[in-house]
């Protein structure tokens, strides 16, 4: 028996490509700093609204949040800011 993996035309790949979701650093670090304050479930309305991501970015980083968790995860800043006065 011989599998044959589905060819995709370059207009398939093209649509595609068109409805991929773009989730930046900045998208997921978004989503993180809602998550960390705890206020709300992350699947509510507020959450979302609270992220300031359009509604398929916020989706999209639920749908894929491993998958984004492990390509952002070393970029994350592990320290915490130490704040100072000056006059």
């Amino acid at each position: 028996m011989i599998l044959v993996a589905p060819v995709l035309y370059f207009k398939e790949q093209e649509d595609i490509m068109a409805n991929a979701i773009k989730i930046s650093r900045d998208d997921f670090e978004c989503y993180l700093d809602v998550q960390k304050y705890g206020a709300w479930n992350m699947l509510s309305r507020e959450a979302e609204t609270a992220t300031g991501l359009e509604k398929d970015k916020y989706h999209a980083i639920i749908s894929n949040y491993d998958e984004l968790d492990r390509k952002y995860n070393d970029k994350r800043e592990t320290e915490k800011w130490v704040l100072t006065f000056t006059d």
